[in-house]
């Protein structure tokens, strides 16, 4: 079981390193955006269900951000990545 969490650990802190590149950069890629949020639901830290709470979103809204379908204005999306960073940074 060691194991396991080890691994969960490293992909956490892959997962924290690339959410913060991101941020670096002055415009977040719709690719990008979409791959940072399947990342994110998909590393377990953060449920969809989390998403569509803290940021009033319909059932299916996080599924079409992750497929690049209706994703939300740049502006926002790094308002996104930082509440996902800090829910990473409590797990």
């Amino acid at each position: 079981m060691g194991q396991i969490t080890d691994l969960q650990t490293e992909r956490l802190k892959q997962l924290e390193k690339k959410l913060n590149t991101l941020l670096r950069q002055s415009d977040i890629s719709d690719s990008d955006f979409a791959q940072a949020v399947y990342d994110i639901v998909s590393s377990g830290a953060v449920s969809e269900q989390q998403l569509r709470n803290e940021f009033g979103l319909t059932g299916g809204a996080v599924t079409r951000w992750t497929t690049g379908k209706n994703l939300p204005q740049p502006d926002i999306r790094p308002i996104i990545l930082r509440w996902a960073l800090s829910v990473l940074a409590e797990a």
